[in-house]
């Protein structure tokens, strides 16, 4: 039986359009630093029908967690999908997705985030907080992207 996925969805408004906007929250690598989230290394590997699969590690504490990275869904100033398939670990797999729209001079972003747990950790993971320390640390980010966008004199 498949685990039943986590979903959950933030929305900011910012004041800057989405062309100031947009290279700040797309810039998932920085924002994963950003997010004091370990840093992982990827993997390419060539598959003998050209395609490339792109595999990915990280340390979590004493524990290696690795998964597959999808490619990453985008469309310039509008939107991204960005999904892992864990090989191992808590969770089976995470999805986020960021759709940005014009909002009066500013923007609007709908951000979410689906996760799908492995295991009974996973779940618990999921019981216990993750979704809400997940938005904590979303808005401190988010709270400095005005700072980020505005005009440097």
């Amino acid at each position: 039986m498949a685990a039943k996925p986590e979903t959950r969805t933030w929305v900011w408004r910012f004041d800057h359009p989405p062309d100031r906007v947009w290279p700040i929250l797309a810039d998932t690598a920085r924002w994963n630093e950003a997010a004091e989230l370990p840093k992982h290394q990827t993997t390419d590997v060539l598959q003998e029908d050209g395609s490339v699969h792109y595999f990915a590690a990280m340390k979590v504490g004493p524990f290696t967690v690795k998964w597959r990275e999808i490619p990453i869904e985008w469309v310039t100033e509008k939107r991204f999908r960005h999904c892992r398939e864990f090989l191992n670990g808590p969770l089976h797999s995470l999805c986020a997705t960021l759709e940005m729209v014009a909002d009066g001079d500013g923007s609007r972003v709908d951000y979410t985030l689906e996760i799908i747990p492995a295991n009974i950790l996973g779940r618990l993971m999921i019981r216990f907080g993750f979704m809400d320390r997940t938005e904590k640390t979303f808005t401190r980010l988010t709270e400095s992207v005005a700072a980020h966008c505005a005009p440097r004199v």
